[in-house]
């Protein structure tokens, strides 16, 4: 009995699962690009504040690195980082249905 890959297909049920933009893509091939989509994901479309974010989903992060994701960053940040947020506020813009499912939990 052999198993069958197929891209993009749960493997229980059979069906196929969310096609994803290439921006979508793009966002979480980068190395922080998942973690900072969720922070601001959580700020921008589910409006949770800083401290709620803190308590769900980024409890490793102090408050001034959350404050510094949704701001945009510093001079300090990586080039990755600052990709990240360039390319999720570009998908905010574009495709905010795409970050839903990517990002929203069901």
């Amino acid at each position: 009995m052999s198993v069958i890959y197929n891209f993009n297909e749960w493997k229980v049920s059979g069906e196929k699962a969310t096609p994803i933009s290439p921006k979508g893509y793009k966002l979480l091939r980068i190395k922080t690009g998942f973690k900072i989509g969720t922070i601001l994901y959580h700020y921008y479309v589910k409006g949770l504040s800083i401290s709620q974010i803190k308590k769900t989903v980024a409890r490793n992060l102090s408050l001034t690195n959350i404050r510094g994701v949704i701001k945009g960053f510093g001079k300090q940040a990586s080039r990755e980082s600052m990709e990240a947020y360039k390319v999720f506020m570009e998908m905010l813009k574009d495709e905010p249905e795409t970050l839903d499912v990517i990002f929203g939990i069901k």
